[in-house]
């Protein structure tokens, strides 16, 4: 998250306000295959939601578009100037998914080996791993191995879940 701030930082010129990122996140494209999957999901009686690294408010954003049961990220902290502060805490660290993985299962009542997580990252590997049912969506070679299941396409996850 350190990162991101430095990069608006030098794209702005300027720490960026809260408006600036709401406006922002608002303009975050959904892959619009994202919509059927979650539905087909849902219909199977999964709990769909995001566990990611990134930003919370888009995380968020893309929750309620979707309709999901959940989000966990990372929300980024203003200052009170209402601009984005230098200093932020990350909840979800890029290489800890796993732990919060683990986190959300106990909390949820659910046991790892019944999970399923859609990863298209390296940061990904180590929850691929551990989740009863790992997919890469668009991977590269190497977390493609890692994964139960490779999918090019969103609505291909439905049809695959049911093969772990």
């Amino acid at each position: 998250m350190i990162r991101d701030v430095m990069l608006w930082e030098k794209y702005w010129g300027k720490r960026p306000s809260r408006e600036e990122v709401y406006e922002a996140v608002k303009n975050i494209p959904v892959n619009p295959y994202a919509k059927e999957m979650v539905a087909k999901l849902k219909n199977m009686g999964v709990l769909v939601g995001i566990l990611s690294a990134g930003v919370g408010q888009a995380a968020r954003h893309v929750a309620k578009i979707l309709e999901l049961d959940f989000y966990i990220a990372n929300d980024i902290v203003f200052s009170i100037d209402g601009r984005v502060s230098r200093y932020q805490k990350a909840r979800v660290p890029p290489f800890q998914k796993s732990l919060i993985l683990t986190w959300i299962t106990r909390k949820l009542g659910v046991k790892l080996s019944e999970t399923a997580y859609i990863g298209d990252s390296s940061w990904d590997i180590g929850v691929i791993r551990i989740a009863g049912c790992g997919i890469a969506y668009k991977p590269s070679p190497r977390l493609a191995r890692e994964a139960n299941i490779v999918v090019e396409n969103l609505v291909e996850v439905p049809r695959k879940l049911v093969e772990c």
